[in-house]
């Protein structure tokens, strides 16, 4: 279903991106990850972060004066030179041992809804008794405006030219069939605020979020089209101050004891 070569140039593309705004996003992102695991300064923590595209956690924690000790699982060769806290990613976490760490963190895991359960036994093997995890995906909310203008002003099909979405439902039942408690499923909205059209596709890219999908559209776009497209995003963003938004769904749950 995924292109793996795709990932891991959407990986390294991400972690060589010099993007303010994509730096500024992660940080929030990671921000809110710490708030909602509520992550405690009072006592070390040990985290593992999976899917790893650049070293931000790390500024934040430090910024926060947590003391942790960090595992990541990424894509990136160049990441884990070198470095004996960083393993390549698999679908089961091989490289991490059972009960290893108290909190696991991912932004946009590369996970298909057939494999989601497989991830998401491997979360509850590595982390220790009342250990907590949150993943963060695209919601299909995310971008909406630029999905409609995909549909009506290029004629490409939604579901090849943009990365899948999750249902949440679906993603709590598998949460809880695994075994974890508490179990949260919600959605958070964050606005990209933008001057031009190309900056939503830079942004995108330099995300690491390019789609990745094998089926993914290859389809040429004649330049006439091309241009109604972008003179569409940019009317919007004289409008509206900005063209889209990303809607990101936050699952965390409990480890049971």
């Amino acid at each position: 279903m995924y292109d793996k070569n795709k990932i891991t140039l959407n990986h390294i593309r991400s972690k060589k991106a010099k993007n303010l705004k994509v730096k500024l996003f992660f940080i929030k992102l990671f921000e809110d990850a710490i708030d909602r695991l509520d992550i405690s300064r009072s006592k070390p923590a040990s985290l593992l972060e999976i899917n790893a595209k650049n070293d931000l956690l790390e500024n934040v924690l430090k910024k926060r004066k947590i003391k942790s000790e960090i595992l990541h699982t990424t894509f990136i060769d160049e990441l884990k030179k070198n470095r004996k806290n960083f393993f390549l990613e698999n679908l089961k976490l091989s490289k991490v041992e059972n009960e290893k760490v108290n909190y696991c963190i991912g932004i946009f895991p590369i996970v298909t809804p057939t494999d989601i359960n497989i991830k998401l036994k491997s979360i509850h093997r590595v982390l220790s008794n009342e250990g907590k995890f949150l993943l963060m995906f695209h919601a299909s909310q995310s971008c909406t405006q630029l999905k409609e203008m995909f549909k009506d002003i290029l004629k490409l099909k939604i579901e090849k030219s943009f990365l899948p979405c999750f249902d949440i439902i679906s993603l709590g039942n598998v949460a809880n069939s695994v075994g974890f408690k508490n179990v949260v499923v919600d959605i958070s909205k964050f606005v990209i605020t933008i001057k031009k059209s190309s900056e939503i596709f830079r942004f995108i890219r330099d995300l690491g979020e390019s789609n990745y999908l094998e089926s993914r559209n290859k389809k040429s776009i004649c330049r006439l089209k091309f241009q109604n497209f972008n003179y569409a995003i940019n009317s919007l963003i004289d409008k509206k101050k900005y063209a889209t938004d990303f809607s990101i769904i936050f699952l965390t749950g409990t480890k049971k004891v």
